[in-house]
């Protein structure tokens, strides 16, 4: 529940007149013309004509209402983050759902134990969980920086991952930082890169899967050698041409991966799970 939807219950009658404020006839005196003001992002409320004043703490106590304050604090910090689908998501939330994942020890000992995710690359790209959802929350950077998405993965939901915020999915090349070495994995999916990077080996990913190549991204493969991983299925096959297609003339390299398997669907984390070295699988040099 975001804070103004906590108001909007109470209040049948509130109307938003600006981008962030919001006002109704006073809950706490007779009026006939609206003097109660509401601010969305603060979920603080004055009247101009008795002059009551507070936030939505003071507002659940003076009613009474039912609510669960923990899902309205953490919509609040999300609303006060986000004030628009283009703007960047607050350090504070990414820090709240790592610290959920490191009080956790048996989500951190599924993601080392079953996806080989290290520890180390948990703290390095602030992987968290989203108790909400009951998703595991990797943190997608811009090129600037900034947090841009965060994508919920649960292998066990359908579907099997979900953006933060409707409008934030836009297709994205996660870890950005991959790009500035000279050699690149490219694989598909969030979990099969940490687990490349987990072994210090050079993976990046799209973050809305093997068809969401964008030919914008060919620059920044400029005289790179690239190797694609992706899945072994119809997707995987025609992903590689399309990145292929994309890169021809580009990159300084592109090689596909030939999985020894009829198997559908297998991917690096099969691979790693069945004993596989992946540094043999690419043929570069294991880093110490």
């Amino acid at each position: 529940m975001l804070v103004i939807e906590l108001y909007q219950k109470q209040l049948p009658n509130l109307k938003k007149v600006t981008p962030t404020e919001w006002n109704s006839l006073c809950p706490f005196h007779e009026e006939n013309t609206p003097s109660f003001h509401v601010n969305e992002i603060t979920g603080q409320y004055y009247c101009f004509g008795c002059g009551r004043s507070g936030n939505h703490h003071t507002f659940i106590k003076e009613f009474g209402i039912q609510v669960d304050e923990k899902e309205i604090v953490r919509d609040e910090i999300i609303k006060s983050t986000i004030s628009g689908l283009t703007d960047s998501i607050s350090p504070i939330v990414i820090r709240q759902l790592h610290r959920n994942l490191l009080l956790d020890s048996r989500k951190i000992e599924y993601l080392i134990r079953e996806r080989f995710i290290s520890y180390f690359s948990i703290k390095k790209y602030l992987i968290g969980f989203d108790p909400d959802t009951e998703r595991y929350a990797i943190p997608i950077r811009s090129r600037s920086g900034k947090f841009v998405n965060i994508k919920l993965h649960a292998s066990n939901k359908k579907p099997k991952s979900l953006s933060w915020k409707a409008g934030l999915g836009s297709a994205r090349l996660y870890p950005i930082d991959a790009l500035y070495r000279s050699q690149i994995i490219l694989c598909e999916g969030e979990f099969d890169t940490l687990a490349l990077q987990s072994r210090h080996i050079n993976a990046i990913t799209s973050t809305t899967g093997v068809e969401s190549w964008q030919d914008e991204w060919r620059e920044l493969f400029t005289g790179k050698e690239v190797i694609v991983a992706f899945d072994n299925d119809e997707a995987g096959r025609e992903g590689f041409e399309k990145v292929k297609s994309s890169l021809q003339g580009i990159a300084k390299d592109i090689k596909v991966v030939t999985w020894q398997t009829s198997i559908e669907g297998y991917d690096i984390t099969n691979f790693i799970r069945d004993g596989g070295d992946v540094f043999k699988l690419f043929g570069i040099e294991r880093r110490m």
